[in-house]
This record gives C-alpha cells, structure tokens and sequence, in this order.
C-alpha cells in the first residue's frame, strides 16, 4: 500500500497500536485495519482485524484468511474443541491463540535463514467478507 497510518497510544496497563492501509481498494473495495494491545505484563497481545467497505455497501462474498507464520520450533496444538491452539516454545514456555472466527493450523515454510527454506505451520483465520464491515478479534495469551 501506498499509505499506511498508524497511532500508537500509551495507557497504564497497555501499549496499543492502530494501523490501517487502502491496499485493498482498488481490487476488493476495502480498508484493512488492524488494532493491536499488548499487556505490560507481556503476558497478553490482543488483535482486531477489520475490512471496512470505503463507501459503507456490501460487497461481493470472498474467502479471506488472517495468516500468523509460527518459528520452525514452535509447536502447535488444537484444542480439543477446536476453539483455540496451543503453542509451545523450545525452552517450555506455552501461549495460547484464540479467535472470535476459529483457527486452523497448516503447513507453511520460513525463511528465516539465509538460503534455507524449513518447514514450518501457520496459524489461520478464515472467514467470508462481503459485509460492510467485518470484524475478527484474536488474542494471544501466555499460559
């Protein structure tokens, strides 16, 4: 995108970060924003992704998916429910991912190393646009 605003805001117990982009204007008739909040604690990142139609219609129904690339060691769990994924960390730690709208986990690679692709998993989020506004919230909270 050619235009990307961003406000970021201090609270006691937050640091939160506004970002939003025209990028899908041209092709699909939306603004993409996405809300970030992480705690003070560390222990919490919280996320809204959001379509806005720019002239307030609805639009034609497309599949959409938010994507959350995960390092080659990290290992990813579904619930048992399917609700959320478990995420453990090489030294033990483990974080939890949750989302209003589901998630999946698929394969994926990473590059993180110069000349050398890995296999590696995604967290995704699916849904449909089409709405004047769509709305996915996500929340990445250390267990």
């Amino acid at each position: 995108p050619k235009k990307v605003l961003a406000v970021r805001d201090e609270m006691d117990d937050t640091v939160s970060l506004d970002i939003s982009h025209y990028g899908y204007v041209t092709a699909f008739g939306y603004e993409h924003e996405r809300i970030l909040k992480v705690a003070r604690s560390g222990k919490v990142v919280e996320g809204i992704d959001a379509l806005k139609s720019i002239n307030r219609k609805k639009r034609p129904k497309a599949p959409i998916d938010i994507r959350f690339h995960l390092h080659p060691a990290v290992e990813a769990r579904r619930t048992v429910d399917g609700g959320a994924v478990e995420l453990t960390l090489p030294g033990g730690a483990m974080w939890r991912f949750e989302s209003t709208h589901g998630v999946n986990v698929e394969e994926s690679i990473y590059l993180g190393e110069r000349g050398k692709v890995q296999p590696s998993r995604q967290l995704v989020v699916s849904s449909t646009s089409g709405a004047a506004r769509l709305q996915i919230n996500w929340r990445l909270l250390k267990v």
